[in-house]
């Protein structure tokens, strides 16, 4: 029985490549930083159509730091989709601040513009909409609120719907 979600079938449609990479990698004995590291930030930023791209340990640590980066402190609001990994929630938490959860749309399960309206407050400096299941978020209206946005795009990676 096929569990929901799984992530054997699309590790099976691809072992060969991965499989040889991981032992590139491991008969290469440079398992910090290095060549392959190097590569896949070159090939994954060209991919989404960026300059520079950095890899980090995990999706939470690449949210606290960029929500440090743009100087979240510890009593500051930052919105967050109340549907989404927990991970997007726990790196605002992992600086102290508070995530404010804001409704989704139901038709593509993004953060919804108007209740993010709503959950503005003087305490309020960011926003991190999440491009879930393959779905972006509206960024172009989310940017409209005026307030710092980071995108959470860990599950819809090189997504593009126009807007």
């Amino acid at each position: 029985m096929l569990e929901f979600n799984d992530v054997r079938l699309q590790y099976e449609q691809l072992k060969t490549e991965i499989d040889a990479a991981v032992t590139q990698v491991l008969t290469g004995g440079r398992y910090i930083l290095g060549a392959a590291v190097q590569s896949f930030e070159e090939n994954f930023s060209r991919y989404c159509g960026t300059t520079n791209g950095i890899g980090v340990a995990s999706g939470t640590d690449a949210l606290k730091i960029g929500l440090a980066a743009l100087e979240i402190r510890p009593g500051d609001e930052v919105l967050v989709p109340a549907v989404s990994a927990p991970a997007t929630a726990m790196a605002v938490a992992l600086l102290r601040a508070k995530p404010v959860f804001v409704d989704i749309r139901p038709d593509d399960f993004t953060i919804d513009v108007a209740d993010a309206l709503r959950k503005l407050s003087p305490r309020t400096r960011a926003i991190i909409p999440v491009h879930l299941y393959g779905m972006p978020a509206h960024l172009a209206d989310l940017g409209k609120l005026g307030i710092l946005m980071i995108e959470d795009a860990a599950q819809a990676h090189g997504s593009d719907a126009g807007w």
